[in-house]
């Protein structure tokens, strides 16, 4: 009886995560766990926390078709991933974000993937004033010496020299087959498809990048957005 018991009050755990809308480009956040009828638990418990976010308006140095990617990238990666009945949600993802400075980039990336694991690397933090929940770093060319977690996404818009663009790529050989690498400010922000006049070693690393042969058989190309590259794991 007394499991009988237990088994009727955890049946009613539940927790709901509405999924993200962008018509608005508001999106609600809402956990919830209750613990009712169960002879067991004799008092309901009962806890909500509420987010909100507002991505096509977070501060960050980001295009309106850039936000957009980022938030249906991660939105989509996200309800590919097997559902878990434990809890009424979909297997988190695994986002790293490198640059964050205002992290407009890390809460489009939340919004298309509320319960994703985000892990975000900068030098300096100072400017941000919302984390989202990320997993916080440093230098990413010292992360990269010590990183072992695969990884479905990566939005890379840190260090915009082209040594440190080479370094930055490295955090693709943990991108698993599907997942996504995006190397930001790669074009112009006024004139589509130039490359970018006041940091043009980010596109010409991350050419650079692509030539080598065991990348361009792992990766393909996909159509540029805004001042962002796109690459697609397609082979482990």
């Amino acid at each position: 009886m007394k499991m009988a018991g237990l088994l009727r009050g955890l049946a009613q755990v539940t927790s709901i995560r509405p999924r993200p809308d962008k018509s608005s480009g508001l999106v609600v956040m809402i956990e919830m766990w209750r613990v009712l009828g169960s002879p067991h638990y004799p008092k309901a418990y009962q806890q909500m926390t509420v987010t909100i976010i507002d991505y096509k308006t977070a501060k960050g140095w980001l295009l309106p078709e850039e936000r957009e990617l980022l938030f249906n990238l991660a939105h989509e990666l996200a309800e590919k991933q097997p559902f878990e009945w434990a809890t009424n949600d979909h297997k988190p993802i695994h986002i790293l974000n490198i640059g964050v400075e205002y992290a407009g980039s890390v809460a489009c990336l939340r919004a298309g993937a509320p319960n994703a694991t985000i892990y975000a690397s900068d030098i300096d933090w100072s400017k941000c004033e919302r984390h989202y929940e990320t997993v916080g770093f440093g230098d990413s060319h010292e992360l990269v010496k010590t990183w072992t977690t695969p990884l479905d996404l990566i939005f890379v818009d840190g260090d915009h020299g082209f040594a440190g663009v080479l370094l930055d790529a490295k955090f693709a050989d943990f991108v698993v087959p599907g997942g996504y690498i995006l190397f930001q400010d790669c074009y112009d922000h006024d004139e589509r498809g130039v490359v970018h006049k006041l940091v043009p070693g980010v596109n010409q690393a991350v050419s650079e990048w692509f030539a080598n042969e065991g990348v361009a058989n792992s990766f393909v190309e996909l159509p540029y957005v805004g001042s962002t590259r796109i690459f697609r794991r397609v082979r482990g």
